[in-house]
């Protein structure tokens, strides 16, 4: 069992956090919006972003930062690129030092032209950074219905590692 902590609570955020919960990880997910948060904590729905899908009872939220990732060994960041900067800068850096960072998201930086791994790199210190990409829908992957996901990396065991956590 792995510690893992989740940066976003999209539907790709969600899905992911449900399979890795659902695989025995013990799973924190952290977001901002404290009444999302609550709705979700209640209901064990994420009704803003994947309204038909149930979440396990152990799937904890927070929007506490700090505790969605201080005892993690993990990090899966599914935020919106162009705020991923402005979240891993609100990190302490203790937080984001000798991690496996898994990256969800897509695209750059429009500001700087950045792709993430450079920005995540950059904001965390010490940390192995695996990206996880297919072609999937966060609602098939919640349910588990059949579809594909790769992890890469520099680091081939930082990958394999990712890879188990999903299997």
């Amino acid at each position: 069992m792995r510690k893992i902590g989740v940066l976003g609570a999209g539907s790709w955020g969600t899905a992911l956090s449900k399979v890795l919960c659902e695989n025995g990880h013990e799973v924190k997910v952290w977001l901002r919006d404290e009444a999302q948060c609550n709705d979700i904590r209640t209901t064990k729905i994420n009704n803003k972003y994947l309204p038909n899908v149930i979440l396990p009872d152990n799937l904890h939220f927070t929007t506490n930062i700090e505790e969605a990732l201080g005892n993690s060994e993990i990090i899966l960041n599914a935020i919106p690129t162009q705020k991923i900067r402005e979240v891993f800068e609100m990190i302490p850096k203790n937080l984001v030092t000798n991690k496996i960072i898994i990256n969800c998201s897509k695209g750059i930086e429009l500001k700087t032209h950045y792709l993430i791994s450079d920005i995540i790199k950059e904001e965390s210190i010490n940390s192995e950074y695996v990206i996880l990409s297919g072609p999937s829908h966060a609602e098939e992957v919640a349910l588990q219905l059949p579809t594909a996901i790769t992890a890469a990396s520099d680091n081939e065991e930082a990958a394999k590692i990712v890879q188990d956590l999903f299997m």
